[in-house]
């Protein structure tokens, strides 16, 4: 039961001399952009939440998006217009996917036919892109955010381990401290981990707790125990999520923050953020970073206007 722990604790040590390529990375400016140009507050209808069915809707459209823009990758030489039909024909399909889908929009118009066929070449791996399982989710937790695209999602009751870490200690110790806490007390690893930034910022990590979830809440007791570890319980909850490949480095956190603020932003007439910044991180370092899978996520909750409807 315990040899994922042995790949998870790694993770406190394991630091990245150069954050490797993601296989879906675009230009965040760009879409930004171009999302700007928003429809007015009454036109715009209530987020959903991201369930299984979602969930299993935007992956069986990303397959059937890949499929379509990989046809414009086949034959030999590059053609502009196979491309730009190939993507024309994908973009229906990218209902799911905003994001995704204004970066294709926004590229089919280049003259360079060598930078459209490697964005289109990314975009397919983007979409096929499934995450490695090397453990359970808690039970009743939420299917994992789609790449580069901001969900809702609804987070039921679940019980945690936490430890604090700072900048002085790092991740080290808090990672070694919840790893004794579940091993001593024979409770299974879960995937996610989870880090809450209590500035609100990634960059900072002044102050930050690590989490273990456990399988589910009913399980041990609640309280501190003697490693500086205490497990609490989380009241249900929802967040923002987008979900993201690679190392989940600062400089890359705080610029999906940055995407889930302005997603917020736009939609502030529905949702406010009720909770501080997290990171939950899917994979141990094992997993090599084109494999690895995290999500950045702002806890949010409906706001006064639509809690009275």
């Amino acid at each position: 039961m315990h040899r994922s722990l042995l790949l998870f604790a790694l993770v406190s040590t394991a630091v990245p001399a150069q954050q490797a390529p993601m296989p879906g990375s675009i230009d965040s400016g760009s879409i930004d952009s171009a999302l700007a140009a928003k429809p007015a507050e009454a036109d715009r209808p209530a987020p959903r939440i991201y369930d299984l069915l979602e969930a299993q809707d935007l992956r069986s459209g990303a397959e059937r998006a890949a499929a379509t823009l990989e046809r414009g990758l086949e034959g030999e030489g590059l053609s502009l217009a196979k491309l730009r039909s190939a993507i024309d024909a994908a973009l229906p399909r990218l209902t799911g996917h905003p994001r995704t889908a204004v970066t294709l929009r926004a590229a089919r118009t280049t003259d360079e036919a060598g930078d459209l066929y490697s964005l289109v070449e990314r975009t397919v791996d983007q979409l096929r892109f499934q995450s490695v399982a090397e453990a359970q989710r808690p039970v009743g937790f939420p299917q994992p955010a789609p790449i580069d695209e901001v969900v809702l999602k609804s987070y039921p009751r679940y019980r945690m381990a936490v430890a604090t870490m700072d900048r002085r200690t790092g991740m080290n110790r808090p990672f070694m401290a919840l790893f004794d806490h579940i091993k001593t007390n024979d409770i299974a690893m879960t995937a996610p981990v989870q880090v809450d930034y209590d500035d609100g910022s990634a960059e900072a990590r002044s102050t930050a707790t690590m989490a273990f979830l456990y399988e589910e809440p009913e399980m041990g007791e609640t309280g501190p125990d003697d490693r500086g570890v205490e497990v609490v319980d989380v009241a249900p909850v929802m967040a923002l999520s987008i979900g993201a490949t690679g190392y989940d480095t600062p400089e890359r956190t705080e610029e999906l923050q940055q995407v889930l603020r302005a997603w917020l932003e736009a939609h502030a007439d529905f949702l406010e953020a009720c909770g501080p910044l997290r990171t939950m991180g899917h994979n141990s370092p094992m997993v090599p970073a084109r494999r690895r899978f995290y999500e950045v996520e702002i806890p949010v909750r409906w706001t006064p206007a639509q809690r009275g409807h």
